[in-house]
């Protein structure tokens, strides 16, 4: 009985690992880093869809200041471009 509970336990670190592994990967994907503002940014992608932001035609960003640039893709933020 013992023997069941620590395979399942295995699993389940082993399911959560690769969660935590695939969320990193597609932050390096989604989140760029400004090198105007020094921050780093992404398109929200939900909130983008809002309808009044469709009719204006404009995205929602969301920034992290406190965020690791290391590895992420170099691009002006639509706030330094204006």
């Amino acid at each position: 009985m013992n023997n069941s509970f620590d395979w399942l336990f295995k699993n389940q670190v082993k399911e959560h690992k690769e969660k935590f592994n695939f969320d990193s990967k597609l932050a390096d994907q989604r989140v760029k880093f400004c090198t105007e503002c020094k921050k780093c940014w992404e398109i929200d992608r939900v909130k983008s869809k809002d309808p009044w932001l469709l009719k204006q035609k404009k995205k929602f960003v969301n920034y992290y200041e406190d965020f690791p640039t290391w590895g992420k893709e170099k691009e002006t933020c639509q706030k330094c471009k204006e």
